[in-house]
């Protein structure tokens, strides 16, 4: 059974937020402005994450 465009667009999402968190708890400093990049298609959701998340970046880009 196919999965929906939608529905794996956001599954999509999802992932790319999990692995975002995952490589915080790691300690990971993360290129913020390269990994929106990288994923450009998802963009805006990714900023709104990011300012719900706290990102220092995202705040200073309001």
């Amino acid at each position: 059974m196919d999965v929906p465009e939608d529905e794996h667009r956001d599954q999509q999402l999802d992932q790319l937020i999990a692995d975002y968190i995952e490589a915080r708890e790691r300690g990971e400093q993360v290129d913020v402005e390269g990994w929106l990049l990288e994923h450009a298609e998802f963009m805006a959701e990714l900023r709104e994450f990011l300012r719900g998340y706290g990102d220092a970046w995202a705040k200073e880009k309001q």
